[in-house]
């Protein structure tokens, strides 16, 4: 049983000398274009329509140094973000609040940092029913 046990220190030894606990380096890229991600939530229910559209954050954005504790904003406020059915198109419309009620109600910290809505509550969804989301940026 000892037997076992014995290459364990070495095996840790040859690990050790071949760096394989040294911390990597990070690969920075200048020319990194950021990407969009968007995410959205439809339902029968009133109130969950709503979509978030972000983008991705270079190394030096996210470093919450440089801008006094926190990251650069994700939130991209002026796409246009269209839910389509059929022929019926209903546009969601960018909301951010500073109210901990909406904050509360949506169950989600966008709310404060920007999400598109169906303020109006437009849009009528139907279970079993194909939605389409269109989201068009500036650029």
């Amino acid at each position: 049983m000892l037997k076992k046990f014995k290459w364990i220190p070495l095996i840790f030894l040859f690990l050790l000398a071949c760096n394989g606990f040294q911390p990597k380096d990070e690969i920075y890229e200048p020319n990194y274009k950021p990407q969009i991600i968007v995410f959205s939530l439809i339902s029968p229910e009133k109130g969950y329509n709503y979509a978030i559209v972000e983008r991705t954050l270079t190394l030096e954005e996210y470093d919450r140094t440089l801008y006094g504790g926190n990251s650069a904003s994700s939130i991209i406020n002026d796409a246009v973000v269209k839910i389509i059915h059929g022929q019926d198109a209903v546009q969601l419309t960018f909301h951010q609040s500073k109210s901990k009620d909406d904050e509360d109600y949506y169950n989600s910290d966008y709310f404060s940092r920007g999400i598109y809505l169906d303020k109006e509550n437009e849009l009528v969804v139907k279970p079993g029913e194909i939605y389409r989301l269109r989201v068009e940026l500036a650029d």
